[in-house]
């Protein structure tokens, strides 16, 4: 049983289906806690946008998508009766997932196998893939 679960999401339905899965397989206590996160892109702030929208207002409506995104997973988390707490980096997805288990401990991360970009997974490498590489803690995916 773990105590400490990281459910990473990125708004896409796969990572949703991954949290609905994981709770129909995973034996989840009163007492595990849960934390769901959602990796924001860093705005490159050597692009040159659009004049009426700044860098700044770019990575707050990012937040605010994630944020939505966030609240969706907390709703389905909720359903099951498990209460969970939500959380935004900023950064390279797949480290800052990484970064997170480390600084809370957690035992298991959850994440979703296909994300939001499809194309950049098949030419790079996905988010989840990364994950598994750097993962110290045992990573579940769902489909």
């Amino acid at each position: 049983m773990f105590r400490r679960v990281l459910v990473a999401i990125d708004g896409s339905e796969h990572c949703y289906q991954a949290l609905r899965r994981a709770l129909e397989v995973l034996k989840f206590s009163p007492l595990t806690q849960v934390a769901v996160v959602e990796v924001v892109p860093p705005v490159d702030p050597s692009i040159e946008y659009v004049p009426w929208v700044t860098p700044q207002q770019l990575e707050e409506a990012a937040r605010k998508r994630a944020a939505q995104d966030l609240e969706k997973a907390l709703a389905i988390l909720r359903e099951a009766g498990i209460e969970g707490t939500s959380v935004i980096r900023v950064g390279n997805p797949a480290e800052e997932i990484v970064a997170l288990a480390r600084e809370g401990n957690y035992e298991l991360i959850v994440m979703g196998r296909r994300g939001t970009n499809p194309l950049k997974e098949l030419l790079l490498g996905g988010v989840s893939q990364r994950v598994l590489q750097l993962s110290p803690v045992p990573v579940f995916l769902g489909k």
